[in-house]
C-alpha cells in the first residue's frame, strides 16, 4: 500500500495550487499528485546529468535514473552542451567488436 504524504504549503503555494485547479479542473489532491510526479521526474533527470557530468555514472546509468531511453539523455546532453564521458580505450573496443563483427 502507498504511504499517504501531508504538506502544508505556503501561502504562496496555496495560492499558485488554488489557481492551477481551477485552470486545469483538477482537484487539489490530483493537482498535487500531477505536480509531484512532474517534479520528481524532473530532479531525477537533473540528478541524472548532476552525476553524468561528475563522471559517477555511465550515459546508459544516467537514462535509467531520469526513466528516459538513452537517445532521450544523448539529446538532453547535447542541448545542455554536456559532452559524452567516452575514453579512447572504449572507443577501440568498440572499433575491435565491430570490425570481428563484420568478419
Amino acid at each position: 500500500m502507498v504511504e499517504v504524504l501531508s504538506i502544508r504549503p505556503s501561502e504562496d503555494l496555496e495560492k499558485k495550487l488554488k489557481l492551477l485547479s481551477k485552470m486545469e479542473d483538477l482537484s487539489r489532491p490530483s493537482l498535487a499528485r500531477k505536480l509531484l510526479a512532474v517534479g520528481a521526474k524532473e530532479e531525477l533527470k537533473n540528478k541524472a546529468l548532476e552525476l553524468y557530468k561528475a563522471k559517477k555514472v555511465s550515459l546508459g546509468k544516467a537514462a535509467e535514473i531520469a526513466g528516459i531511453p538513452v537517445f532521450e539523455m544523448h539529446n538532453i546532453l547535447n542541448t545542455n552542451e554536456i559532452p559524452l564521458n567516452i575514453s579512447k580505450k572504449s572507443v577501440l573496443s568498440d572499433f575491435k567488436r565491430a570490425l570481428e563483427l563484420k568478419m
